[in-house]
């Protein structure tokens, strides 16, 4: 049976409804997916081969770094609390110039 895109499903007599929601465990499994993105899969090949046994330490490492981007931007955004990200932070702590080439 086709039904019209953007129909309602509906199982037997009574319409599925779908509840719209992210919960907080749903919203950090978006955002981490966002971050990691698809770039980690592929290029962790290449790496291996290029670094050999030191890919562990190199991923340690990356991952420390990568913490402490998270840990200043978000002491940034809670003294910062407006839109524009980068841009408010580097124009706000470097000036003018140093927010635009941030942003």
């Amino acid at each position: 049976m086709n039904r019209p895109r953007g129909a309602p499903s509906f199982a037997g007599d009574q319409p599925v409804l779908l509840h719209r929601t992210l919960g907080t465990t749903d919203a950090v499994v978006v955002g981490l997916g966002a971050m990691i993105g698809a770039g980690i899969f592929a290029s962790l090949g290449p790496a291996a081969a290029a670094a050999g046994s030191g890919l562990v330490i190199g991923l340690a490492v990356t991952a420390v770094v990568a913490y402490c981007n998270a840990r200043s931007s978000a002491a940034l955004a809670a003294q910062y609390p407006t839109a524009g990200g980068t841009y408010v932070y580097g124009r706000e702590r470097l000036g003018e110039l140093w927010g635009h080439c941030a942003g």
